[in-house]
């Protein structure tokens, strides 16, 4: 958090209720930068906000091992409609499979730009060793 906090300063937004302002208000109070953190439950936040189930979903199930789960999950997120944004929540799609990313990733990479190619992601996604491609 000093780290984020000496880097970033007043850029990051403070508040939980912040998340859902426009990007023009956010700017015109000085803040540009939202920054999530995972922390336990007992830990001071003094930078940031906590990261929790209603502001932060993310498509990773423990059940994903392989390329195929993986896009079982993402057409899933597709079908029910979760992949639109919601004001005050950050969604992620997790290109990522456990074990050996750097070796699993050129596979996801590519898999997850053959499912959004013909459709906008408005939402976010969290890479595992991203290539420019990607990007």
């Amino acid at each position: 958090q000093r780290a984020v906090s000496s880097v970033l300063g007043d850029l990051v937004v403070p508040r939980e209720e912040e998340m859902a302002m426009s990007l023009q208000e956010l700017c015109k109070r000085g803040h540009r930068a939202l920054v999530l953190l995972q922390v336990p439950g007992s830990a001071k936040v003094f930078c940031g906000i906590r990261s929790t189930d209603h502001n932060m979903e993310t498509s990773w199930e423990d059940s994903t091992k392989s390329v195929e789960d993986m896009l079982l999950v993402l057409n899933r997120w597709r079908a029910s409609g979760r992949l639109r944004p919601e004001r005050g929540k950050l969604k992620l799609l997790e290109v990522a499979l456990p074990g050996r990313p750097c070796a699993s990733a050129p596979r996801a990479l590519k898999a997850f730009a053959d499912f959004i190619r013909d459709v906008p992601l408005r939402i976010g996604a969290n890479l595992d060793f991203p290539d420019e491609d990607t990007i």
